[in-house]
């Protein structure tokens, strides 16, 4: 996947000189500019995103979901993430690592990220057969943590000031 973000910056590097000075100048702004969450549609289902993949490249998204797994590299880190914590709904999302100023997503945490479409992703099961799903560069990322799940009878009230909070250091 790093390949595939390394094509990204290789391609405005090799645009005309003319072109090349206003897209790197444009690239530069970009990447100080600040960041707005309402720059980002929240209204793309899932459904619509992996039907139509070509249809939403570019656009600015936003989902929820799980994360369900992680591949770290120096340059990049990679995540398979559950829309709305369904694992039918996977969407492959890819970062800068910078971006967690030195904080690691985790397996299972549920999180927020932002990103731009970049259409479909097929990458190989370790069966062996071919996976497609919509790929996601991400902006911004924003890391719940663990999820949490607490399983409760209908019949009972579950009362926090029983509940034991422990941290690791």
């Amino acid at each position: 996947m790093s390949r595939y973000i390394k094509s990204l910056s290789s391609k405005k590097k090799t645009t005309s000189s003319s072109s090349s000075s206003s897209s790197t100048a444009a690239s530069s702004s970009s990447s100080t500019e600040a960041f707005s969450s309402a720059d980002y549609r929240s209204d793309i289902t899932y459904d619509s995103l992996a039907r139509n993949p070509d249809q939403y490249k570019g656009q600015k998204v936003v989902y929820t979901g799980e994360v369900v797994r992680v591949l770290e590299g120096d340059d990049e880190t990679d995540l398979r993430v559950a829309i709305n914590g369904d694992y039918d709904d996977i969407v492959y999302v890819a970062f800068d690592p910078s971006i967690m100023n030195g904080s690691h997503i985790l397996e299972n945490d549920k999180i927020q990220f932002y990103g731009k479409s970049k259409g479909d992703y097929t990458y190989k099961a370790t069966s062996g057969t071919k996976i497609t799903v919509p790929l996601v560069i991400a902006k911004k990322i924003n890391d719940q943590g663990l999820l949490l799940m607490i399983m409760v009878n209908d019949m009972e009230t579950l009362d926090f000031s029983r509940v034991l909070f422990c941290t690791y250091e």
